[in-house]
């Protein structure tokens, strides 16, 4: 089945039932539609690409990635997720602390139902990514933005794929990360840069 980019909700292919246990909970193909206000560095679009394929990549998720000039009215694919990146997703030339009255990113919902509309706040994030960045971690900024753009968008992303607004208490999908946690690789042991789900695929805040 195949759906146009004007019926996205019609587009929530994927199973999202408390039968499946775990990562098993997501699954399906999703196409990510990213619509940017601003053009991203390469670098950063590649990184966060890889970051989300690796967030993702003990599930059935299957994602593919569209740019929002890419989907003109003929546009067709499976899943479709719009992700809005407002604002400047660049490193500021010069050292900011963190903003945190506000949150990084939001999925919109309408009557109960989690739509497959995320926004991320770009300001917000980069701030938080520099501020986490050491030493010579800030040559590679680019590369470490786009991996915290990819931890802020597979949190929203989670949240449409099992239609939930609870957390769980570790893993990418509980309720904040710190700066440094956007940014830090983990060992693959560590829940804390891991999308992490109870059991039957529920998540618990």
């Amino acid at each position: 089945m195949r759906t146009s980019l004007l019926a996205l909700i019609a587009a929530l292919l994927w199973n999202s039932g408390a039968r499946a246990e775990g990562l098993e909970a997501l699954s399906g193909q999703v196409t990510l539609v990213m619509e940017a206000d601003r053009p991203l560095p390469s670098k950063a679009i590649q990184s966060m690409r890889e970051e989300m394929a690796r967030l993702f990549g003990a599930s059935k998720v299957r994602l593919q990635w569209a740019d929002r000039g890419e989907t003109g009215l003929g546009f067709e694919a499976e899943g479709i997720v719009v992700l809005r990146l407002k604002g400047e997703c660049r490193m500021p030339d010069l050292p900011m602390p963190p903003d945190e009255r506000g949150p990084l990113a939001w999925t919109h919902v309408s009557e109960g139902v989690v739509l497959p509309f995320s926004e991320i706040d770009c300001a917000s994030v980069t701030r938080a990514a520099q501020s986490a960045l050491r030493g010579g971690e800030r040559s590679l900024g680019d590369v470490f933005l786009g991996r915290a753009l990819a931890r802020v968008a597979a949190h929203e992303l989670v949240h449409i794929l099992l239609q939930r607004k609870e957390h769980v208490p570790k893993g990418i999908f509980r309720r904040g990360l710190t700066a440094r946690e956007l940014v830090e690789q983990f060992h693959e042991e560590d829940e804390r840069g891991r999308i992490v789900l109870d059991a039957g695929g529920k998540p618990a805040s």
